[in-house]
């Protein structure tokens, strides 16, 4: 009945089955990047998405050229599978 499940929150809360769960601890203070670090590493990542996105930007015009060359300058010509009927 509910009395069981209410025995067993109270033992879960007093950690006879399983405990709390572990808590990670607070880093400590000299984990912390120094300044010089932190601005070095934010310029690099900059720098970085900086480029990827230059990539990016470089491939869409890519693309759009080819895209639009196949839309605006159609070569006539039929199927390979299209031919006279039996």
């Amino acid at each position: 009945g509910s009395g069981g499940s209410k025995r067993r929150d109270r033992e879960n809360q007093d950690g006879i089955l399983g405990g709390p769960a572990p808590v990670s601890p607070p880093s400590p203070a000299g984990a912390r990047l120094p300044g010089h670090v932190c601005m070095e590493v934010e310029s690099q990542t900059r720098r970085r998405v900086q480029a990827m996105q230059g990539g990016q930007a470089q491939a869409k015009e890519r693309v759009l050229r080819q895209l639009l060359g196949l839309v605006c300058a159609p070569h006539p010509q039929l199927h390979p599978n299209y031919g006279p009927g039996p």
